[in-house]
């Protein structure tokens, strides 16, 4: 017993009890109409998305993943980059070098998913990956992954994360991207042909616009332990 409204939140009036709606025809995205829409309570849950702090070059040469959109792009690119190692367009011997900065839990999980999708598929459509060296690195600038975990549990998953080949490096702080490589803040750099940034979030656009609320320096709004 509820109604489906496809649509973007335009603006909220806590007095008014409203909300506005920008709706889009889905068969002329150019026609755009706005609806208000009465409410007694309203739960906003609106997500977040990737933060790059402005680090040069990670908007340019990084894939993100805050969206089906963009995690299909990711999927298309190692696909598309499989096929191309199969017909020899990418040199076997040079290797192939899968780079994803921020150790957290997305990070995490994102580097062991690509890394047993790379074996799965070395067993089944793409034998030739078999022969081809593919180096997977996670990268974080604190002293250990999952930093918002206990130490227990990041040892746990370091072990398990280094018994398939993949490479960590922590205390590493991006200072820069372009479209080779990953520059750290102490000099050093690594090459990677795929980039992946999943090292922080933020508050969506929208809520920058949301004057009558308290937020904190990211725009996060500001909510008692009742979520509230």
């Amino acid at each position: 017993n509820y109604d489906y409204i496809y649509g973007s939140l335009i603006q909220i009036d806590k007095d008014q009890k409203s909300i506005q709606v920008e709706l889009t025809s889905v068969t002329n995205t150019e026609n755009k109409t706005i609806q208000a829409i009465e409410y007694d309570t309203l739960i906003l849950a609106l997500g977040s998305q990737s933060n790059d702090f402005n680090t040069p070059g990670v908007r340019e040469h990084c894939y993100f993943l805050d969206s089906l959109h963009e995690a299909k792009q990711i999927h298309d690119k190692i696909y598309m980059s499989y096929i191309d190692m199969k017909q020899n367009f990418i040199d076997i011997n040079s290797g192939y070098n899968v780079a994803i900065i921020g150790a957290g839990a997305t990070g995490v999980e994102l580097i062991f998913e690509l890394a047993t999708l790379k074996k799965i598929m070395s067993e089944t459509i793409f034998h030739e990956l078999k022969n081809f060296k593919i180096n997977f690195t996670l990268i974080d600038s604190a002293e250990r992954i999952l930093a918002a975990l206990s130490a227990k549990v990041s040892n746990e998953v370091v072990d398990q994360l280094q018994a398939i080949g993949i490479n960590i490096l922590t205390n590493c702080k991006v200072s820069s991207v372009d479209s080779e490589s990953i520059y750290f803040d102490d000099g050093r750099e690594i090459k990677a042909d795929l980039k992946i940034w999943t090292a922080g979030i933020k508050a969506p656009p929208i809520l920058e616009k949301l004057t009558d609320f308290e937020k904190d320096n990211l725009h996060r709004l500001k909510v008692y332990a009742t979520l509230q």
